[in-house]
């Protein structure tokens, strides 16, 4: 009889082996790789994050900068407010503003550049550089000024958002916007525009040289309704202007060249379209008309502001021939905002047959009636004095120096005129106004003339104009030694004392000391330069005789209120005009 030996079974298997270690070590080898992995995912996850990829990207700073005499708060994760100095860094969360009299700029990760009109208040609440990249602005108040780069400056995925009270406006790259709570006036923009979103609302795109103004009661039923074309008023824009000059030098491709606010800035700045070079005036007055580009907020003749259109910019005045003159310059020179001279304009106008014809016609002289009569002085310490008289009733105009009033109507036997410090037709110390009337052909009377001595009581005092004397005399230019060398110089169009210039002409600006009260080149005085004024500027070009073929040396001083010399420039420039 055999017997069988059988193996006996557990539970595990049936080789009576257990195999828990086995599976034990499979499943520790699944959970090293799953380990191994997630440790991979977070490192590779934090180096791109640290390259710039990845999920929401890395907080970026944006750089804060007050302009000059301007300052501005800021508020770091909702602290109070402080004094920012220049380049202070923002985070997201914290808030930059500005007061009743000051500008700031913003530039941030991306090369956006944002800057700040007065009391406005920006807040930044994302600024991330990653995959997807973000910036996103809070502007509960006041009004901004965006210009956001060209694609090829930056060139990854980026959402640009201003978010106001009422509405979202989304920025393309090149854009140049003003953008405040319900208004948005689009100067340039890549693509088809300023996306623009908004609670209960479609949206709606603004398009390069569009802008969107919503009332003050909120938008009702579809925005296209108020969406329009540039305004004139838009283009004149000043704070527009000057944001969009400086943004040109802080963007690196991204705004020059383009936009519509651009192309009306390249308009012909000064046109004149009367009277021509060297025509020939009959009359006494000089009608002149012209029109400027809408950069042009000013325009002056021998210092004489004339009125400018805001429907189209056009000009028109009077200017008066001076007394046995032969020739006459008139001197234009349109200023833009800051009042930078950015267009000037000599014409010479022949006096023809003017002063035969004034002595001939024996036009009545008009009369003074107020505040003294024609020949006497008036002294007073009002900031302001009507002068009133009477004329003939066969005046057709009158001018009160070189001013034509503008309420006097033909026929009319009475007239006044408003002399005002505000006005700046009234200084401190003796002003002389002299009266004269015109008839339908031009003919003038001789003047009548008054003296109004401003800062001194007494009223009424006998005597001429010409014995009233003057509290101020001319100050006779000094050629001493420099009382203050250096502080003096040139920072355009080449910092430093040479150029190089092939264009048509060009704006030859500088620094000085608040000392300074006339500035000279080559023996001509500055009109527009005001005493203590830091900054000067003057304009060279072939069409004004001031810059010729070759080399042309601009000799410059800046003198103090005596006439006495502080210092003195030389400047040369090479002019090799382009064929």
């Amino acid at each position: 009889m055999k017997v069988h030996y059988r193996h006996r079974r557990n539970g595990f298997g049936d080789t009576g082996r257990s195999s828990t270690g086995s599976t034990g070590r499979t499943v520790a080898r699944i959970v090293a790789v799953l380990v191994l992995l997630l440790v991979v995912y977070w490192l590779g996850k934090g180096l791109l994050a640290l390259m710039g990829f990845g999920g929401g990207g890395q907080d970026r700073t944006a750089t804060v900068m007050a302009e000059d005499g301007s300052t501005v708060e800021v508020s770091y994760e909702g602290k109070p407010f402080q004094t920012a100095e220049s380049n202070s860094k923002l985070q997201p969360g914290d808030v930059a503003k500005t007061g009743s009299m000051s500008n700031a700029s913003l530039t941030f990760f991306d090369g956006t550049w944002a800057r700040l009109d007065q009391q406005t208040q920006v807040s930044i609440s994302k600024s991330a550089f990653g995959s997807q990249s973000q910036l996103q602005l809070q502007v509960p108040e006041g009004t901004l000024w965006v210009s956001t780069p060209d694609q090829k400056a930056f060139s990854g995925a980026i959402v640009r958002q201003i978010v106001t009270p009422a509405l979202t406006f989304e920025l393309p790259p090149k854009t140049q916007a003003l953008v405040s709570g319900t208004n948005l006036i689009v100067y340039a923009a890549g693509g088809d525009g300023v996306k623009v979103t908004g609670k209960g609302i479609d949206d709606i795109t603004i398009g390069e040289g569009q802008q969107l103004q919503l009332p003050a009661t909120g938008a009702q039923g579809d925005l296209t309704q108020y969406r329009s074309a540039l305004t004139l008023a838009a283009l004149r824009n000043a704070f527009a202007i000057e944001s969009q000059e400086q943004a040109s030098t802080m963007l690196d491709g991204g705004v020059s060249g383009s936009g519509t606010l651009t192309g009306a800035l390249n308009e012909n700045l000064l046109t004149i379209s009367s009277p021509l070079d060297h025509d020939n005036v009959t009359s006494n007055t000089i009608r002149v008309t012209g029109k400027v580009s809408p950069r042009i907020l000013h325009v002056r003749v021998n210092g004489k502001e004339l009125q400018i259109s805001q429907e189209d910019g056009s000009f028109s005045d009077d200017i008066m021939m001076p007394d046995g003159e032969k020739t006459f310059d008139l001197h234009f020179v349109a200023l833009g905002s800051t009042d930078k001279i950015l267009a000037e304009k000599i014409l010479t106008v022949q006096h023809g047959n003017a002063s035969s014809a004034e002595t001939a016609s024996g036009f009545p002289v008009p009369e003074i009636t107020s505040p003294a009569k024609a020949g006497q002085t008036f002294k007073t310490t009002d900031t302001q004095v009507v002068i009133r008289g009477t004329t003939s009733a066969d005046t057709a105009s009158i001018m009160v120096n070189d001013y034509k009033l503008q309420l006097y109507t033909v026929g009319n036997t009475t007239w006044s005129y408003l002399a005002s410090m505000s006005l700046n037709n009234l200084v401190a110390g003796s002003n002389t106004f002299d009266v004269v009337a015109f008839d339908k052909d031009g003919n003038k009377s001789a003047k009548a003339t008054i003296t109004i001595v401003q800062g001194e009581a007494g009223g009424v005092v006998s005597g001429t104009a010409e014995s009233a004397g003057s509290s101020s005399s001319t100050v006779k230019p000094k050629n001493n030694e420099p009382l203050t060398p250096g502080v003096l110089s040139v920072t355009g169009p080449t910092a430093g004392t040479e150029h190089n210039e092939t264009g048509t002409g060009f704006l030859l600006e500088g620094t000085t000391s608040a000392a300074t009260d006339s500035i000279w080149i080559n023996d001509y005085k500055l009109q527009l330069y005001k005493s203590g004024k830091k900054i000067w500027n003057y304009i060279a070009s072939a069409d004004f005789n001031n810059l010729k073929k070759g080399t042309n040396v601009y000799h410059i001083v800046a003198r103090n209120k005596d006439g006495e010399v502080l210092d003195k420039f030389d400047y040369t420039v090479t002019y090799e005009p382009a064929q």
